[in-house]
């Protein structure tokens, strides 16, 4: 897509960019369509408002929730989709998906829809369910998914949004297997205009960019056995006889692993979670090359499982600090509201160890004793301590609220002065990026059964690579 005009965009437009799986994110994204209605209701109601939603994912389906809930006769929504259906998005389609699978997300905590994962699973077949081996009498809120059978609930949920849009007198055009090419803005007459690979022109009063994610290649088909990406999974079903490389050790990385590994292997269970991996051929093996030769943190239980209760400081209350502060926001306030403080009372053990201490201080602390200990042994512990969390349902406090720091500061980030905005890239966002990976338990398992059968290895390339 052309972005030479997108930054005009933001004076009418909002702008909704998926950067990872975590459930959370898109509560920002429905507040942020929540405010764009208010905006649209200051205008005359009597003249019909054009809305258009670039990408229909899972950040468009949220976004289209909140205007189809808001809205009213008045409204005019024009839903742009490159794919043929809506809802998936790459994450949860064959573009980004296999069988094998899962998300890091469980139904307890995705933005609640009108019909929960457990009562959409109900309704399927039982030849579609028994695709996934899922018995719906022993579903679970707390369980992940297959990406792909997600992906067919949110198309379920958006087919059902757009039904009682159009039942309340809202118009709904949905454009599927359309690229968007560029988007100008047009501050003299107040209006976006999005244009498509088909040379379209359609003119939007507010428009919504959900564009999600995208993959540039660079080298790949280019040098033989070089993919920039492991998407869409089917170009890496491949049966090798030697060493594979992966640049990166988490989710995307993930996502390799376990289809490489069900190509060239399989798994069989044993007494325990950790099966055991036998190797179709004795030259096939797995190196991750990371900065710092570690591994993503494990999914484990969520108090607050939205990530949004409370998180997000006050607008008065920005205001005020800002103007303490030459009109910037400290990092270490942010810092310390939305992390240290509710550590207080959640863990207050905890609490008494890093309660004094700087941002750079904790984050020095947290990953030095990532890095005392062999990376595979750690994911064991973690995968331990994230199981018993799971079962009994109780958080691990400052991985929580760290979590919660990440989606609070969407908002204020913006009023960071250069300098915090620099600590946090360098120091921050590291731990954050390790510790709300939030690896599902059965890529854990598969991962240190590969660990255990020699196929599979972790190295550190250092921080110039």
């Amino acid at each position: 897509m052309d972005i030479s005009h997108n930054y005009a965009a933001f004076c009418h437009g909002l702008i909704f960019e998926n950067s990872c799986y975590r459930a959370g994110s898109p509560n920002y994204k429905t507040k942020a369509a929540s405010s764009l209605f208010m905006v649209l209701k200051s205008h005359n109601l009597k003249t019909t408002k054009r809305v258009g939603i670039v990408g229909g994912g899972p950040s468009g389906l949220f976004a289209f929730r909140e205007i189809a809930r808001a809205g009213d006769e008045w409204l005019h929504v024009t839903i742009f989709e490159k794919q043929s259906k809506l809802g998936s998005g790459m994450p949860y389609s064959p573009l980004g998906a296999s069988k094998e699978h899962v998300t890091n997300v469980s139904d307890d905590e995705i933005p609640e829809q009108d019909v929960s994962v457990g009562d959409w699973i109900k309704t399927l077949p039982q030849e579609r369910l028994g695709e996934y081996r899922i018995d719906p009498e022993k579903f679970s809120e707390y369980k992940v998914l297959p990406r792909l059978l997600f992906g067919e609930y949110l198309t379920a949920q958006f087919d059902r949004l757009i039904n009682a849009a159009k039942e309340k007198g809202i118009e709904v055009d949905v454009c599927a297997n359309t690229e968007v090419a560029d988007i100008i803005d047009d501050p003299d007459t107040e209006t976006v205009t999005v244009v498509t690979a088909k040379k379209k022109a359609i003119s939007f009063d507010q428009i919504i960019i959900s564009s999600g994610h995208e993959w540039p290649r660079k080298h790949e088909g280019k040098i033989a056995n070089y993919f920039d990406s492991p998407y869409p999974p089917d170009k890496i079903r491949k049966k090798v006889n030697y060493p594979i490389a992966i640049r990166g050790s988490s989710l995307t990385a993930i996502d390799a692993i376990r289809t490489l590994a069900r190509e060239n292997g399989h798994y069989e269970k044993r007494e325990g979670n950790i099966p055991v991996y036998k190797s179709a051929s004795e030259g096939f093996r797995i190196v991750m090359h990371s900065r710092s030769g570690l591994l993503p943190a494990v999914r484990f239980h969520l108090e607050d499982s939205h990530l949004s209760k409370d998180a997000v400081l006050a607008t008065e209350e920005v205001s005020e600090v800002r103007e303490a502060n030459d009109g910037f926001l400290p990092l270490d306030y942010v810092f310390g509201e939305n992390f240290k403080k509710p550590l207080q009372e959640s863990d207050p053990e905890f609490y008494k160890q890093i309660g004094d201490m700087k941002m750079e201080e904790f984050v020095e602390l947290m990953m030095s004793m990532r890095e005392k200990v062999e990376p595979f042994d750690l994911l064991m512990g973690e995968y331990k301590q994230a199981e018993k969390s799971i079962r009994r349902h109780v958080s691990v406090p400052w991985k929580e609220m760290l979590a919660v720091l990440s989606y609070a500061m969407n908002y204020p980030a913006k009023y960071f002065s250069a300098e915090d905005m620099l600590r946090l890239r360098k120091s921050l966002m590291p731990l954050i990026s390790i510790v709300i990976a939030f690896v599902p338990q059965s890529s854990v398992e598969e991962m240190l059964a590969l660990y255990q059968a020699g196929v599979l290895d972790i190295g550190s390339v250092g921080e110039d690579c």
